[in-house]
């Protein structure tokens, strides 16, 4: 167990800040954290291969924080509401990129929505294109986007959020029916 105590303490930071980045609110993600480490140490059978360890923990806290935002029934950013600002005034600051990813995952249940989704992510520069499939199609973290695409994980967050609204506002141009 002192092993196990060792290494959960080795990669807390990286899953409070995992998590904190997530919620937006140390409080929070302090418990929200906290609450990782005690399923980790619960289910530590569970785990696979020993090296992949930190990868596990994150995961754990990915689902933490899905369902934090389930029990909290997360107000999203209505559609209509960002699109109805011009997209020059939109700094990346005011977008919740969580917000935005809930609010892409939900056109993807819907078919026709998912077709033009992929059709606006294919009309987005490579690095947006990259970011966006592993976050948030494959369900990669920040921290292993970064890993995958050997960057900075400051400029992945960055290329994410710049990513995401991007693709909202292609996706806006083939639902009003324009090709470019």
């Amino acid at each position: 167990m002192k092993v196990l105590e060792k290494e959960l303490e080795q990669i807390y930071n990286d899953v409070f800040f995992f998590v904190v980045s997530g919620i937006n609110n140390e409080e929070i993600a302090k418990d929200i954290t906290q609450s990782v480490m005690e399923s980790a140490c619960k289910n530590i059978s569970k785990l696979r291969k020993k090296d992949a360890f930190k990868a596990w923990v994150m995961q754990i806290a990915r689902n933490k924080i899905n369902d934090h935002y389930r029990k909290m029934n997360k107000v999203l950013i209505q559609y209509d509401d960002i699109s109805s600002k011009k997209i020059e005034e939109l700094s990346i600051e005011e977008v919740d990129v969580e917000d935005v990813k809930a609010d892409i995952l939900q056109k993807l249940i819907h078919e026709e929505d998912m077709i033009n989704i992929m059709l606006a992510l294919e009309r987005l520069e490579k690095k947006y294109q990259d970011v966006i499939r592993l976050n948030i199609i494959c369900e990669y973290n920040l921290i292993d986007t970064a890993e995958a695409l050997n960057q900075n994980i400051n400029t992945v967050r960055t290329w994410s959020a710049r990513g995401l609204v991007k693709l909202r506002e292609e996706f806006e141009k083939i639902e009003a029916g324009n090709s470019k």
